[in-house]
């Protein structure tokens, strides 16, 4: 989760460097804002709810796209197409109802962002990979014998924990690799807590 927010967070930076994002669809898209007091027409109200209704009512005043986002709200009402989409159970692998396909990827979040939120994160996902490249959403766990090169004395290796993660067979592993063993006591695996600061 952690790593796909810094990965979004530089590629929006990357984007907006080279002036590529809208200010307005930007902000839309990190405030996730709406109106309310529109009331949802009887065609929509069985699959679209309340918050998501004001989302795309407040998203109709965003400006800077073909076809305009004010006219979201009523193609909605007039098209069934738009329930279909947004039933779907991975709307953002799907194209967008008729001309609304011709949205940016940038814009496509915008919609998401209101008619399906629980989807955003994989959206983001995908545009991430699509602007910056594959490499930074997915886990990639560096081989623990170049980390190894890459410390010192001086410079040793932190591992960062979670849940079901151990690290200690991996070390164990590259430990008999380079002739490190506990039978010769080159080896020694010391887990801290109290009392074991003399043995560190």
């Amino acid at each position: 989760r952690h790593s796909l927010i810094f990965s979004t967070m530089l590629c929006f930076a990357i984007l907006k460097k080279r002036e590529e994002l809208d200010p307005q669809q930007m902000s839309f898209l990190l405030r996730g804002e709406r109106r309310f007091g529109v009331d949802r027409p009887d065609s929509i109200i069985e699959w679209c709810p309340e918050p998501c209704w004001a989302a795309v009512q407040a998203l109709a005043d965003v400006e800077g796209t073909t076809p305009p986002f004010e006219k979201l709200p009523e193609d909605m009402v007039e098209n069934n197409r738009w329930r279909m989409w947004a039933e779907t159970e991975k709307p953002e692998e799907e194209k967008l109802p008729t001309d609304w396909k011709n949205l940016t990827s940038f814009q496509r979040l915008l919609v998401l962002r209101c008619l399906r939120p629980d989807r955003i994160t994989a959206a983001l996902e995908g545009f991430v990979a699509e602007q910056i490249g594959k490499n930074f959403v997915s886990d990639q766990a560096v081989p623990l014998d170049i980390s190894f090169e890459d410390s010192t004395p001086t410079t040793p290796i932190f591992f960062i924990l979670s849940p079901g993660i151990d690290p200690v067979q991996p070390v164990e592993t590259l430990g008999i690799k380079m002739g490190f063993r506990e039978d010769d006591n080159k080896f020694f695996n010391v887990s801290l807590g109290q009392g074991q600061e003399a043995v560190a």
